[in-house]
């Protein structure tokens, strides 16, 4: 009784309310070429290179000679991201930073710092779960309660977003950054973009869920 796809064949719309992407999908990678190819009507010349140097490139046109703050959780988006600061070799300076929020699993902010470290990424380990847990914003125009006393996932989330936007300012003024010019760097995919209905993104997204790092601060 439930909706797994929709189609309108003439308009050439399909969607999905599955991820065909991962290993669990069965037939997902064929879900993906039919559309791609057969639907779309793309050609096969892409390859891993090509968005490896297209998003250093990026990276650079961007960033240009500016100061970088980039955020750091230890999992894939941010690893990735740092990875390619560095390897960038942008002319100002990236300080990379991993905050301790509280709601970390048991030793993974040591785990991460140590992964980090060995792949050559200086990290700044900040540890203020406090900040964190009596963190509230406004939410619809109403000042929110605090993290620790919010039960709703929605709230939780926009609390926690805004709370790193504000963590970020605190930052740049400790490590004596321009906060008119330094760069925010956090690494996401293009699908949470979506799920947050980001207009970095589309458009015409509805609101799904809000994610931690696309907040409207």
């Amino acid at each position: 009784g439930l909706t797994a796809a929709i189609a309108n064949v003439s308009k050439k719309m399909y969607g999905v309310q599955f991820h065909p992407e991962t290993d669990l999908t069965v037939h997902g990678s064929q879900l993906i070429s039919n559309f791609l190819f057969k639907i779309a009507g793309l050609e096969a010349n892409y390859t891993l290179d090509c968005r490896h140097q297209t998003a250093l490139q990026e990276i650079r046109d961007t960033v240009g000679d500016r100061d970088v703050l980039l955020f750091v959780s230890g999992g894939v988006d941010s690893t990735i991201t740092a990875l390619l600061m560095a390897e960038a070799k942008l002319s100002g300076a990236v300080h990379a930073v991993h905050v301790d929020h509280g709601m970390m699993r048991h030793n993974e902010s040591e785990v991460v710092e140590v992964a980090l470290k060995a792949a050559g990424i200086d990290l700044d380990l900040v540890r203020d779960p406090d900040f964190f847990m009596n963190a509230s914003t406004d939410i619809r125009g109403t000042k929110s309660k605090t993290l620790k006393e919010t039960t709703d996932p929605e709230e939780k989330r926009a609390i926690i977003g805004d709370a790193f936007i504000q963590l970020r300012n605190r930052e740049i003024e400790r490590l004596g950054l321009d906060a008119d010019t330094t760069v925010l760097a956090m690494g996401t995919l293009r699908p949470d973009l979506i799920e947050s209905a980001s207009e970095l993104a589309s458009g015409n997204a509805k609101v799904i869920k809000t994610h931690h790092n696309d907040t409207p601060l």
